[in-house]
């Protein structure tokens, strides 16, 4: 559930002011009530305890080389948190942004970068409140990876191919291998839903072909707020959506380099390919 309040920059609202926050209640705990934000431990919906959690750039975000990047944040609940991000290009450089979140629960970096060469950026996030970390659930330690690539890609570049028909409807408790090909060693992947990032990796090309498995109960484990059953009948079933991004640098048949990347999007249990 969710909703919008409007204020008036220099005005006073004529109304009770304040903006709704929602969290996960662990199952049993019939504990719903209002606090005050901060003043204890709240549960993401990866399981992660904390007093305040973090919505971020999401992983397996792409761009064409030549874009400026900013980063914006959205802080739950809203307390003012000192932010830092940090980028790392696919070439070693470094790059930050540093702030404290606005009294309305974003922030956004006053520096912007070029992407300016193809390949993985890498982005971490230190931030915290009063000495209290502020987390992104489900981010890697390692941090979330961007995907770049060439503006205009080689005339014949075929990229990464998804096998897996398009439409293909699966069984909820035995999910779906999700399969393609790629000319490189190696397809980057990510996979994220509203609210939390369920998977991340890489996937060996064998042949020439790789497989992601798409497992509903592993990733379940991962973060709760994933559903698996119906909350009335308790059958296995599936409703959420999530992106799955890969990303490989790819080669033409006469040897260049090229990136390429493809979105797998799995609405409840069927399988769409979308570039």
């Amino acid at each position: 559930m969710g909703a919008v309040v409007v204020r008036k920059p220099g005005a006073q609202p004529a109304y009770a002011g304040y903006i709704s926050s929602g969290f996960m209640l662990p199952r049993g705990t019939n504990n719903n009530r209002v606090i005050a934000p901060g003043s204890e431990d709240l549960t993401a919906s990866t399981g992660q305890k904390g007093k305040v959690f973090l919505v971020g750039p999401r992983p397996g975000m792409t761009y064409p080389v030549g874009t400026s990047f900013a980063a914006a944040l959205q802080v739950d609940p809203i307390v003012p948190v000192n932010i830092t991000l940090k980028m790392t290009y696919p070439d070693g450089r470094t790059a930050q942004t540093s702030g404290v979140s606005t009294t309305l629960g974003s922030f956004s970096g006053p520096n912007t970068w070029v992407l300016d060469i193809p390949g993985i950026y890498i982005y971490t996030i230190d931030a915290n409140w009063n000495g209290n970390p502020a987390v992104m659930p489900g981010l890697p330690a390692g941090g979330g990876e961007i995907y770049v690539v060439e503006a205009q890609p080689p005339a014949n570049a075929t990229g990464i191919q998804i096998t897996t028909a398009d439409g293909t409807t699966f069984d909820p408790v035995a999910g779906v291998h999700i399969t393609g090909t790629s000319t490189a060693a190696t397809v980057h992947f990510t996979a994220v839903m509203p609210g939390a990032v369920l998977d991340h990796g890489d996937l060996p090309v064998t042949n020439g072909k790789f497989d992601y498995y798409f497992n509903p109960i592993d990733l379940h484990s991962k973060a709760e707020t994933y559903d698996i059953a119906d909350r009335t009948t308790g059958k296995p079933a599936l409703g959420d959506v999530v992106h799955l991004s890969l990303f490989a640098a790819e080669k033409t048949p006469d040897g260049q380099t090229y990136h390429s990347f493809v979105r797998v999007v799995v609405r409840a249990n069927q399988v769409r390919v979308a570039r």
